[in-house]
């Protein structure tokens, strides 16, 4: 888990960098558990695993409400402000 953890957050680091011209903070050998860097790491392992989850296997979330689906509108809005505070700080 450490080890994913960190192959996330070099990659979170590495896309930040380039498209929005940013450090995030990711690459901090000690994280706090709520810090935003760390919600930003999570939020994008639960996109992709929610992504894979909802599209290639069956599911309900095209016709009811899932937990699943949820979790993944979750982790969308998360990254979706953190990077319009990033850029309104620009």
């Amino acid at each position: 888990m450490i080890l994913l953890n960190n192959i996330i957050a070099n990659n979170v680091a590495a896309v930040a960098a380039i498209a929005l011209d940013a450090r995030l903070g990711c690459l901090d050998h000690e994280l706090e558990f709520g810090s935003e860097p760390q919600k930003m790491i999570d939020a994008v392992e639960n996109m992709f695993t929610l992504m894979f989850a909802l599209d290639l296997k069956p599911s309900l979330w095209k016709m009811y409400s899932t937990d699943k689906w949820n979790k993944f509108v979750e982790a969308m809005d998360f990254i979706t402000k953190y990077d319009n505070k990033l850029q309104q700080a620009m």
